[in-house]
């Protein structure tokens, strides 16, 4: 399931690579299927008040309607990796009502986002918590578990916020960040 000789054998290794190369599958659905597994996911959609934080981000007043898209996601027959929930910009939502749609296609709602002709760049703000009591229901953990609070953010060319995604992730998840130096060609 994983290269990290030291991850438990359910560990699912979540890679940048996956989210940046426009595949049929990306982020999540591409890590797990990395694993060899298939991805399995309880998915709702609907129109939500903007959370504070969220309306903020994407420049709306707070308690503005959004499109929302909250899954609980994993592999099959296997406990959650991760409870995700994504919030789009009222005219992004208006301009893809296929977001509205269980299944949005080939490279999923980054894939809708650059088909507006949108280059996105994500920034992920991490941190670790404890998990809730509705966040261990939730994603099947002990108690204590710890979590990882990550609250992505995606803004296109001009540095407009698109979509925010709010992202518990489980210990099952393994992050692997690469980071290409680049060499400045000085004499120190």
């Amino acid at each position: 399931m994983t290269t990290d000789q030291n991850a438990p054998a359910e560990t699912v290794l979540r890679t940048a690579e996956h989210l940046a190369v426009q595949a049929e599958q990306r982020g999540f659905y591409a890590d797990v299927a990395a694993t060899g597994q298939a991805a399995a996911a309880a998915v709702t959609i609907e129109d939500r008040p903007a959370p504070d934080h969220v309306a903020q981000l994407l420049g709306v007043a707070p308690g503005t309607q959004v499109l929302v898209r909250d899954r609980v996601q994993g592999a099959e027959g296997q406990p959650p990796l991760q409870h995700s929930v994504s919030y789009f910009l009222p005219a992004i939502a208006e301009a893809l009502p296929v977001l509205r749609d269980l299944n949005t296609g080939a490279g999923g709602y980054l894939a809708r986002l650059e088909s507006l002709g949108l280059q996105i760049e994500q920034v992920d703000n991490i941190r670790p918590a404890l998990a809730t009591a509705e966040q261990r229901t939730a994603l099947q953990l002990p108690d204590p578990a710890a979590v990882d609070l990550i609250t992505r953010v995606d803004r296109d060319q001009n540095g407009r916020v698109v979509h925010v995604m709010d992202l518990v992730r489980t210990d099952r998840n393994v992050t692997v960040t690469a980071v290409n130096r680049v060499s400045s060609n000085t004499a120190a």
